[in-house]
């Protein structure tokens, strides 16, 4: 089994988050709750919204981030 390495900045600000946003973050702010999550039902929730391009959230972080931690050719498996 590969455990992911994952880009500190991905998660260490949550998207839309203050400290995101500072480094670039382009993911909806108010939509998550300035980086608390969204809100369902009202109850804010660890789900966020992501803005695919995002510099520290995107489809392109996440895939650099998988092909760096697949240059074995082993089978990905989450962390945990």
């Amino acid at each position: 089994m590969t455990q992911i390495d994952v880009d500190p900045d991905f998660l260490k600000y949550n998207p839309g988050s203050p400290g995101a946003v500072e480094r670039g973050c382009t993911c909806p702010q108010a939509e998550n709750n300035f980086g608390r999550g969204r809100s369902k039902n009202g109850v804010v929730e660890p789900s966020f919204a992501t803005d695919p391009d995002c510099p520290i959230h995107g489809f392109d972080v996440l895939l650099k981030m998988l092909e760096k931690n697949n240059e074995d050719g082993s089978e990905l498996e989450p962390a945990g």
